[in-house]
Parts: C-alpha cells; sequence; structure tokens
C-alpha cells in the first residue's frame, strides 16, 4: 500500500481531500475491499468499502499553524540580512550556516507544514525594511535531492505578507554544490512575480495545499512523485 498522498493505482490519482470522484468512490481503509470497474466513458473506477476513521484530521499537518515568516525573522542572523537584496536559504543546502538556525525555529512549531517527512522548503528574496511582500516561502512535498536538478515540480508559496499560491518551478544546482534546490536561481523580482504570475492565488493555506495536492496529481508530475517511491 502507498502511504503518499495523493495515491496512483493504476493511473488513477487520488488525494484524501478530494473525497469521491467518478475514478473513486469510498475510502480505503483495513479490512475493506475494492472492486474494479469500467465505463468507457471514464474508465477504469475504484470502489472502495472501507469507512474513514473519523479522528484521522483532514490535513496531515497543523492548521493553525500558517504564517512561517515570523520563525524566521525570530533567528539569531536575521538583522544580518537588512542589506540584503536577495537572499536563498534552501533546505537542502548541506554547508548552509542559516538552514539550522531556520530548522531549530521551525522545530518549536507543532506539526507544521514546514515539519512533513521530506519536504524541501526554501526562504527567498529581499531582506531590507519594509519589503515583505517581497520575500517568498516555497515549499514542495518532493525531496529535492531525489528528484534531481531540470525538473518542473508544484509549490506552495507564501509571500511576506500573508498571501498564498500555488505554482511551478524548476529544480536546480547552485555551481560547486551538490544539493537539489527547490527552484533554479531567481536573482530578480520580475522572476519572482512571474512564478506568482503563473500560478493561482489562494485565501488560506489549506485551500493552496489541496491546489497543491491536484496539480502534483496531474500526469506531468508522473516522473517526479515516482522518485519519492
Amino acid at each position: 500500500w502507498q502511504s503518499v498522498d495523493p495515491v496512483n493505482i493504476g493511473g488513477i490519482v487520488h488525494s484524501k481531500s478530494q473525497g469521491d470522484t467518478k475514478n473513486w468512490i469510498g475510502v480505503a481503509a483495513p479490512n475493506g475491499t475494492c472492486v474494479v470497474s469500467y465505463k468507457e466513458d471514464y474508465g477504469i473506477i475504484l470502489t472502495w468499502s472501507g469507512k474513514a476513521d473519523p479522528s484521522e484530521p483532514k490535513y496531515p499537518f497543523n492548521t493553525n499553524e500558517t504564517d512561517f515568516f515570523p520563525l524566521l525573522y525570530e533567528t539569531e542572523f536575521w538583522q544580518d540580512m537588512k542589506n540584503n537584496t536577495n537572499f536563498e536559504f534552501d533546505s537542502r543546502c548541506p554547508d548552509s550556516k542559516y538552514v539550522p538556525a531556520i530548522t531549530t525555529e521551525i522545530n518549536k512549531l507543532n506539526k507544521s507544514l514546514l515539519q512533513q517527512p521530506n519536504c524541501t522548503w526554501a526562504y527567498l528574496g529581499d531582506g531590507r525594511d519594509r519589503r515583505e511582500a517581497y520575500r517568498y516561502l516555497f515549499w514542495t512535498s518532493l525531496d529535492t535531492d531525489k528528484v534531481g536538478p531540470g525538473k518542473e515540480i508544484p509549490v506552495i508559496i507564501q509571500t511576506g505578507n500573508g498571501n498564498y499560491y500555488v505554482s511551478e518551478t524548476t529544480t536546480g544546482k547552485r555551481n560547486g554544490k551538490d544539493y537539489v534546490t527547490v527552484s533554479k536561481s531567481l536573482i530578480t523580482q520580475n522572476q519572482y512575480k512571474e512564478i506568482l504570475k503563473n500560478g493561482k492565488e489562494f485565501s488560506t493555506l489549506e485551500a493552496a495545499y489541496d491546489a497543491y495536492l491536484k496539480a502534483l496529481g496531474n500526469s506531468k508530475y508522473n516522473s517526479v512523485r515516482q522518485s519519492q517511491s
């Protein structure tokens, strides 16, 4: 059984938040059954007999943890960023002097999105005063080191002024570095704005996460999902 969400069975991709669809009816659960049928209009149908555990939360993270920039500002080094027009802290960077400090602050949260297993995050943008709207947190449930460079992946983006987006980035590598970043190098604000423009804005983290799962289920991401297996 696949423990990831969404699950891909025989080409049918389904996430818990979707509920019933044309191709997936019911809930897969222990001691349940699955009837596999076929309709010419829309293909294979998986009908499950299991029942959902009522105590199971809808989201795998604490939905009360929604703003991830205050923890960045709690780090000792943040004051040093005030003259930096384009910082980058990527969680996959093995020799970063900044990532451990950020991770320490993340670990103070309670089962947040940033604490999900194998996820990759990166803080990027402008560190100067009153430039909150030009700071960005990129998040993906994928381990970018396993995905590899030059791959398109879906991401949730939170801006420093509290907006959420779901868009797409292309993974990259930095010169002389072995790790794979959540995005190829972004230098100008126009590049950041283009990523936001190519995505969609959402009012809540939950809505953005639902949209992210839907995007991740797209067949164009089959190879990056499979890299997690």
